[in-house]
């Protein structure tokens, strides 16, 4: 079986995705092929690398979207909102409600699913070594090739790349010029909603301290389509595993808060932290919630500072709305982006919903917090 995936390609891929102007370099573009099919190049749902591993859209293992036959079923659920992939003999449940991902009949824990932009990402070395296929990642001129395949495959992947090459420089000229800007028509008057609050941007990030709040927090912006930067203390991730293979599922971004009396006792404590995440969830934090006056040295040693420029705290027996116009007040119009910061409180809980629904009416646009927005 091949195993292909090097250190080497996965250093390269990873710094092609940072360094590369979208749309203008090939390093970027990824393909997928299963067995001797080229799936269509599509800007969202191209494989990606998260925390390290190579990820792509549950559905490339679904026969009835690709018509090729991996010996196993697909099922997604809406309502619990897992995927699953089985055959007789084998069960692979991903959790993304809870962050988990397991085998359903051994309980063997795996790589977790992500959500990114509206779809389901698997894990493509965990499912292809789960289900006994076969996997190969190489660049080529047209940019990088994944191909998934079984026995059933007729082309070797030295044939399938010679065969595909054609194929390949074709779809990439077309994805090409699809990311060309369109000139705009010219309109006597502009946009009705082009207004100061359309064009400011909020990142929402939320400080996990134990608060009896964060559940109800998750299910709101889970329901409102919001994505957040969720930082948890280092001790608490043992505690609060659940909600913290949730938060990374349900596609947020999950962070490290420290409150270390210098920048080294953080970096130590941040250290840990990244130790348990990597055990609880198989992933790793570079985002960090730290004292302002810490930030410059953690930032030296590659951590990414949150910046929060507004305080999102619930002052006490403040009702829902009052908060919402208050949190409006302080974004003010002026600031192209604004990083809210909240607690994990139940007051956060209890008065989020509304100010969402604020926001979005009042025309302000989610920021998805990446870590290279903060």
């Amino acid at each position: 079986m091949k195993r292909r995936f090097t250190a080497v390609l996965c250093a390269i891929a990873l710094l092609a995705a940072m360094l590369c102007t979208p749309g203008m370099a090939t390093e970027r573009v990824c393909f997928t092929a299963v067995n001797d099919r080229l799936m269509p190049l599509q800007a969202d749902a191209m494989p990606a690398w998260v925390n390290g591993l190579l990820y792509v859209p549950s559905t490339v293992f679904d026969r009835s979207v690709t018509t090729v036959d991996f010996g196993m079923q697909y099922n997604y659920s809406r309502s619990s909102n897992t995927v699953t992939l089985y055959n007789l003999n084998q069960m692979l449940v991903f959790d993304l409600a809870k962050g988990t991902s397991y085998d359903q009949i051994s309980g063997k824990v795996m790589p977790r699913a992500v959500n990114r932009t509206g779809r389901i990402y698997l894990p493509v070395v965990a499912v292809c070594d789960f289900f006994g296929l076969d996997h190969y990642y190489t660049q080529t001129q047209s940019g990088y090739l994944l191909r998934i395949s079984n026995d059933a495959a007729w082309l070797s992947d030295e044939g399938f790349l010679d065969a595909a090459s054609m194929d390949m420089a074709n779809q990439l000229q077309k994805y090409q010029d699809s990311l060309k800007p369109v000139q705009p028509p010219q309109l006597p008057e502009p946009p009705a909603d082009d207004t100061p609050q359309s064009r400011v941007q909020v990142c929402i990030g939320v400080r996990c301290t134990g608060g009896d709040g964060l559940q109800r927090i998750l299910n709101t912006m889970d329901r409102a389509g919001w994505r957040g930067a969720f930082f948890f203390e280092p001790d608490s991730i043992s505690v609060q595993d659940d909600l913290v293979r949730r938060v990374v599922g349900s596609g947020h971004t999950v962070g490290l808060l420290t409150q270390g009396t210098d920048a080294s006792t953080s970096r130590q404590a941040l250290a840990q932290g990244n130790h348990l995440l990597a055990v609880t969830a198989y992933t790793a934090a570079t985002a960090v919630y730290a004292p302002a006056e810490q930030r410059q040295e953690l930032e030296g040693h590659d951590w990414v500072c949150w910046q929060d420029t507004v305080n999102g705290s619930v002052r006490s027996g403040e009702r829902a709305a009052a908060y919402a116009q208050r949190m409006v007040n302080a974004m003010g119009t002026g600031r192209r982006t604004v990083y809210l910061t909240l607690d994990d409180s139940a007051a956060t809980a209890q008065v989020l919903s509304t100010l969402l629904g604020r926001l979005e009416q009042d025309g302000y646009t989610m920021l998805s917090p990446l870590e290279t927005r903060m």
